[in-house]
């Protein structure tokens, strides 16, 4: 069996950098249905967790869904997948640990709330303790202040119109569960073994990038390689502030209702998409609208309250910076 690692999270951790820098790393992979291979897997643990007419990351619907999954799952135990091939097998989603499906995040009282994030949560490690159970878990997380900032920006780009305030208060108990490193590291630590699940903060990679490359490499089982420097990154906060009002007035038009063919969803989606393809990776045209809208010192900072909420739920994370030498709080 080749040795085989899931890369799981969390998201806004720096997963579409490393995305793009393995996949150009092709020599450490075997043969598998594409680097992002997880998708059928999330989509079907959201559908288990919660009854929700669709997957996590498609507005497939669920009888789509689990004919995906069971082919998915089909084509995962081939010879040529989880067979003889001595290279790493890596497969990666950092929706895995958590996901909030795309239409019900605008949507403050809908059917998605902190209990399907948790059942969805423990059905996905069940998944692929089942699919892969012999494989190395590796977990990137970040403190929780950057990793709020970073959620809502990102929503914010996705259709969210909420201001930060309001954010935090209709969607505390949901990033609460999101967060919750401690459940999921143990979680995985019971299905996997202690020793194959590594939790690394992205911290790391800047205050000593060598060190990281290496902390990473370690848990991979092989060499990593980071040439790749611009992915994903926010928009400016000053080109979100109007961003935002778009939002409102888009909501003000035709009010989102949760499901994934309604106006509001179909045009926030085709947004968030040419905000993807057209800013977020593209650094000469981040560099354009940083210069024409610069940043908003009063976009958005996370409340005492909040980041206090979440660091009770991170005993993991405060014990692996002290390990690295790095400050709890930046």
């Amino acid at each position: 069996m080749p040795h085989t690692v899931l890369h799981i999270g969390m998201a806004k951790c720096a997963s579409t950098y490393l995305h793009d820098n393995l996949a150009r790393q092709s020599i450490a992979f075997g043969s598998f249905n594409g680097f992002d291979a997880l998708s059928p897997l999330v989509d079907e643990a959201m559908v288990r967790a919660s009854g929700y007419r669709y997957g996590a990351l498609t507005p497939s619907t669920v009888d789509e869904v689990t004919r995906k999954f069971a082919s998915w799952k089909l084509r995962m135990a081939q010879p040529d997948v989880q067979g003889s091939n001595p290279r790493a097998l890596l497969f990666s989603n950092e929706c895995v640990t958590g996901v909030y499906p795309f239409p019900a995040r605008f949507v403050s009282n809908g059917s998605f709330n902190a209990d399907v994030m948790r059942n969805f949560q423990r059905t996905a490690a069940q998944l692929l303790v089942e699919t892969f159970p012999e494989a190395t878990i590796v977990l990137l997380v970040r403190r929780p202040r950057g990793w709020l900032r970073s959620v809502y920006n990102n929503l914010v780009t996705m259709g969210l119109a909420d201001g930060g305030s309001t954010f935090e208060t209709q969607h505390h108990a949901i990033l609460e569960q999101w967060y919750a490193l401690d459940e999921i590291v143990a979680l995985y630590r019971g299905r996997f073994g202690e020793d194959n699940v590594h939790v690394v903060p992205i911290e790391l990679a800047r205050a000593d990038p060598p060190r990281f490359k290496r902390k990473l490499s370690a848990a991979y089982g092989f060499p990593l390689k980071l040439p790749v420097p611009f992915r994903n990154r926010s928009l400016p906060t000053g080109a979100l502030t109007r961003l935002r009002d778009l939002n409102t007035l888009i909501d003000e038009i035709s009010p989102p209702d949760g499901r994934w063919e309604a106006p509001n969803t179909y045009l926030k989606h085709a947004i968030w998409r040419f905000c993807f393809e057209a800013v977020m990776n593209d650094a000469e045209a981040h560099h354009s609208l940083s210069e024409r809208f610069g940043e908003n010192v009063d976009f958005f900072e996370p409340s005492h309250e909040s980041v206090t909420r979440l660091w009770e739920g991170a005993t993991v994370l405060r014990e692996t910076l002290s390990r690295l030498g790095l400050p709890p709080v930046a």
